[in-house]
């Protein structure tokens, strides 16, 4: 379903279908691009490879903004002689602190450590080359009506209950929804309760999937 399907039936379930709307066409626009969001951050769906081109000397990069989730890295040196891509170990903080010593050690990486929204390499890498990632992303927005989710379509459907739950937050004395907390969850159990961005921050740093940091993360792998 594009954006203009999903907007009609949202727009069939709102009973919202003759002019002037209710709910105007850029205000259902933006939640249907939050519901997309919400979905694939809840369910992990949106997932792709992105990379950093990365300098001689320099260890340390910002994450994409749109990277949620790290589940594999390579390096790849792109000077002569160039390197196939390898793979690399995620490790903790007190892991890396120790293998990062002396920090004068350049070489092609082997391991990386994610602080924040920082991407850490270790050894410095000793000349150019891409870090590449893949990760669940935050999926783009869709820009027009012709435009599809960025999810899987058998999923596009259950996409309208974060619309109704948002419709029915609005305030308006002539269009009011009862009960807006039942679409919410309906649209939880299909796509899965909300994590927190604090533990969205530590499954980032940690590699993990749950609220519990594994003591394999804590010596490395």
């Amino acid at each position: 379903m594009n954006r203009q399907a999903l907007r009609a039936a949202a727009r069939k379930r709102l009973d919202d279908i003759a002019q002037p709307y209710g709910w105007p066409d850029d205000e259902l626009n933006r939640w249907l691009d939050e519901a997309v969001r919400e979905a694939s951050l809840r369910a992990g769906l949106t997932v792709a490879t992105t990379a950093i081109p990365c300098r001689a000397g320099v260890a340390s990069y910002s994450l994409p903004y749109r990277v949620r989730y790290v589940l594999d890295a390579w390096w790849t040196r792109q000077v002569s002689p160039a390197t196939p891509r390898a793979p690399l170990e995620r490790v903790d903080r007190d892991a890396f602190d120790v293998w990062a010593r002396p920090t004068t050690n350049l070489a092609d990486p082997t391991r990386y450590l994610i602080a924040g929204r920082t991407i850490r390499l270790h050894p410095t890498p000793k000349d150019a080359g891409y870090l590449e990632m893949r990760g669940r992303l935050v999926p783009p927005p869709m820009e027009s009506d012709d435009d599809e989710p960025d999810i899987s379509p058998y999923l596009h459907e259950h996409l309208v209950e974060w619309v109704m739950y948002q419709a029915g937050l609005k305030r308006d004395v002539d269009y009011n929804l009862p009960d807006p907390l039942a679409h919410e969850a309906i649209f939880a159990r299909y796509f899965g309760p909300r994590p927190s961005e604090l533990t969205l921050q530590g499954w980032l740093e940690y590699g993990a999937t749950d609220t519990v940091i594994p003591n394999a993360w804590r010596y490395g792998r």
